[in-house]
């Protein structure tokens, strides 16, 4: 054979390859586009968003129809709907496509069930349903998709239980309910999803205790169980979540101490305990929180003193220990931490004075310490407080006179100094605090009322 003929039949046989490809890809493109339009037929374009996928005068290779996304190889991976105010059903016929990785119908205004065929759609990593009005149970057969990632489905009117088979889905990373209106137990086989970063159930009707099988979930960075009816103690196990930055869990009825062990989670930022019935005290351990910005334990049944130990947050930008039952002093030390923004602690029964150190908050933007039993003047070094937005002293025994520039810088909008035992004159520049919105000075012994 000579050269010349060799090197025609080799341009023969890869044109060849090359058509044989490109028929492969163009019945691989035609039976996608029948795929498509047959789930399309279940749905309500309101808008006309998805008028490319139409049969007449419309392409036959879905790569290009808004919302699709295809591999090299011309296979759809991606059906992606997200916000277009789309109505109707949802269909499992998207699962004969054999390549989808990616399917994200979320925001629109879908309802009925959750299809359990979408169980076919055997390579699915992502299933985005979240925001519409779907119904029913979550179906148990999803816990057979081996390949998901991620399962969001919050915001929804789904009801019924979280499927006891959860923990098949052995490389989940965000399992994200909330929103809904589910029932029963967190299911102890979520043990084995020792991938999922992230845990959002709340605002459901979730019940019985937070297992301790929670604390197996080795790469947990966020648990959010807030809004719900979980009852019990709080499992001292979950200080094994080292890598855990936000626990949230208020809004429930769990009781019991508040474990001391959460001290070791030191990657916290965010720590909400309120509106429970824990009792005890506020553990010294939380001081070293040293990455916590937020601190809420408001709403429980706590006693005893505020630890001088929370003086250690220094990234902590707010605290509300409000209405418990803590007692003695306000520590001086909080003024240590530099970065604070929020200091509630009304409705406890607390004494003695305010620490005139508080007045080094620079940055303080809002002070409630209303309802307690606390003495002594209003520390003229609050007038260095330029950001100061709200303060509140309602309802105490605080006399004295009111600091004659307290909030002059202009940012006050809510200043109650109501039932305490001021004296001496009103300051006359609150009434040039043009953001002030809300002045309450009754039940004082104040003379001199300004004509504001």
């Amino acid at each position: 054979m000579t050269a010349s003929m060799a090197l025609v039949l080799l341009s023969v046989v890869s044109f060849t390859a090359v058509a044989g490809l490109v028929m492969g890809a163009t019945e691989s493109g035609v039976a996608a586009a029948a795929t498509l339009r047959e789930f399309k037929r279940a749905l309500f374009d309101v808008d006309g968003r998805l008028s490319s996928w139409d049969g007449e005068g419309g392409s036959d290779d879905p790569c290009g129809w808004t919302g699709i996304a295809c591999s090299a190889a011309l296979e759809v991976t991606a059906v992606t709907l997200h916000g277009l105010n789309i109505h109707g059903e949802l269909s499992a016929a998207v699962c004969k496509l054999p390549r989808l990785a990616v399917l994200d119908v979320s925001m629109n205004a879908l309802s009925g069930p959750i299809p359990a065929g979408l169980a076919a759609c055997h390579a699915l990593e992502v299933l985005d349903l979240s925001t519409n009005s779907f119904q029913g149970a979550i179906p148990p057969e999803l816990c057979s998709l081996l390949s998901l990632r991620h399962l969001l489905l919050m915001e929804n009117l789904l009801f019924g239980k979280i499927p006891a088979a959860i923990g098949n889905l052995t490389v989940l990373e965000e399992l994200e309910i909330y929103n809904n209106n589910l029932t029963g137990e967190i299911p102890t086989s979520i043990r084995a999803l020792q991938r999922l970063r992230r845990i959002l159930v709340g605002h459901n009707n979730l019940s019985g205790r937070i297992p301790a099988e929670i604390s197996e979930c080795a790469s947990l960075a966020v648990l959010g169980l807030a809004h719900n009816k979980f009852t019990g103690p709080l499992p001292r196990e979950l200080s094994r979540l080292k890598k855990l930055t936000k626990l949230i869990l208020s809004r429930n009825a769990l009781s019991g101490n508040i474990p001391p062990e959460l001290g070791n989670c030191t990657n916290l930022e965010m720590l909400a305990l309120n509106d429970n019935t824990f009792t005890g005290s506020v553990p010294k351990e939380l001081g070293a929180l040293s990455s916590l910005a937020n601190l809420y334990i408001y709403r429980n049944r706590l006693d005893g003193t505020i630890p001088m130990e929370l003086s250690n947050l220094q990234s902590a930008v707010e605290i509300d220990l409000s209405e418990n039952n803590l007692s003695s002093v306000i520590p001086g030390e909080l003024a240590n931490i530099t970065m604070l923004q929020l200091l509630h602690l009304f409705g406890n029964r607390l004494q003695g004075s305010i620490p005139r150190e508080l007045g080094q908050l620079s940055v303080m933007r809002n002070i409630d310490l209303s309802f307690n039993n606390l003495t002594g003047n209003i520390p003229m070094e609050f007038q260095n407080l330029t950001y100061l937005e709200h303060f509140q002293l309602v309802d105490n025994k605080i006399h004295g006179v009111i600091p004659p520039v307290l909030g002059a810088r202009g940012h006050l909008s809510v200043l109650d100094l109501s039932y305490n035992r001021l004296k001496g004159s009103i300051p006359l520049h609150l009434c040039k605090c043009h953001k002030l919105q809300y002045l309450d000075l009754r039940l004082n012994q104040l003379t001199g009322l300004p004509p504001c």
